[in-house]
């Protein structure tokens, strides 16, 4: 099933074959951290992702007790050992545990 959404840092519309993820849990909003789980999630390619990983740094040291990471397939092995991640979920192979907050990568720098 296709998906048709706006990306949050854009705004276009875009239509792909990637579902949404069933990530739980509210989109965070700025509010405080401490000691909640967080899962960050990828929403643009590769480099994006790539790019905007390094917020994971910023979110634990806001005072998140745990970040996860959803990500592409492709970049699972390389984003384990990514600073202030502590799980990876690569491509929805499997689902996500609960988490207190889910903020789309791209939209870190907005609410750091």
């Amino acid at each position: 099933m296709k998906a048709v959404r706006l990306h949050e840092f854009g705004g276009m519309p875009v239509v792909d074959d990637v579902p949404e993820p069933e990530l739980g849990g509210p989109l965070w909003q700025g509010q405080g951290l401490a000691a909640r789980s967080v899962l960050l999630h990828a929403e643009q390619g590769h480099g994006d992702t790539l790019q905007f990983v390094r917020f994971a740094v910023a979110v634990k040291a806001a005072g998140a007790a745990r970040v996860g990471l959803e990500c592409q397939p492709g970049l699972g092995r390389l984003l384990a050992r990514a600073s202030g991640v502590d799980e990876v979920i690569a491509g929805h192979e499997v689902s996500p545990r609960p988490c207190d907050f889910h903020p789309s990568l791209l939209r870190l720098p907005q609410l750091l």
